[in-house]
């Protein structure tokens, strides 16, 4: 089954695929993509849905 989370986790290992440019300007590190949060609902026994 898919649902909300497994298509959020499949967003982020693209993104985390993805390639990013590299430095530029006077600041010296290349950008970069951190997930910090992801919120799939607030009860247990509930499956999120796809959504759309």
């Amino acid at each position: 089954m898919v649902g909300a989370v497994s298509r959020a986790e499949h967003v982020v290992r693209l993104l985390d695929a993805g390639p990013l440019p590299g430095a530029t300007g006077e600041f010296p590190l290349p950008p970069k993509l951190t997930m910090t949060h992801c919120h799939g609902g607030d009860v247990l026994a509930a499956v999120p849905a796809a959504g759309g």
